[in-house]
């Protein structure tokens, strides 16, 4: 009797499981999915000020393809680069499908040959999250 309870359990623990898919992106592949897609700027300020970091971002995807919020999952440490990438994550449109969430990787950086950018270089993967309810 208990061994009949467990395999229900699990069973439906499978099924709630197989409700979302996770895909890890590493070489822009995200790309296919945007419409509409704005960087992040690199603020003058910050760029002046030498402020340069690293950040993880979770946009929320409405089944629509519009971005209905974002997050901070890890700052860059500064509240003008974290600002900046707000502003652009929230202008983003997707291709309709399912609701998904998206865990965005950003880097600032400044090089004292180069003008201040966003690195692209030695990124973490994106990383989807399809919901299939």
């Amino acid at each position: 009797m208990r061994f009949l309870a467990f395999l229900v359990i699990a069973l439906a623990g499978s099924i709630s499981a197989a409700q979302v898919r996770e895909y890890r992106y590493t070489h822009g592949e995200l790309k296919a999915q945007v419409i509409h897609r704005a960087n992040p700027t690199f603020p003058l300020e910050a760029a002046r000020a030498h402020q340069q970091g690293q950040g993880y971002f979770r946009l929320y995807v409405a089944r629509d393809g519009n971005v209905t919020a974002v997050n901070v999952i890890k700052s860059t440490g500064y509240q003008l680069l974290d600002d900046s990438c707000l502003k652009a994550f929230k202008s983003w449109q997707l291709k309709p499908g399912f609701r998904r969430e998206i865990d965005v990787p950003v880097s600032f950086t400044v090089s004292r040959y180069q003008s201040p950018h966003t690195a692209a270089a030695e990124r973490p993967p994106t990383i989807v999250r399809e919901f299939r309810d």
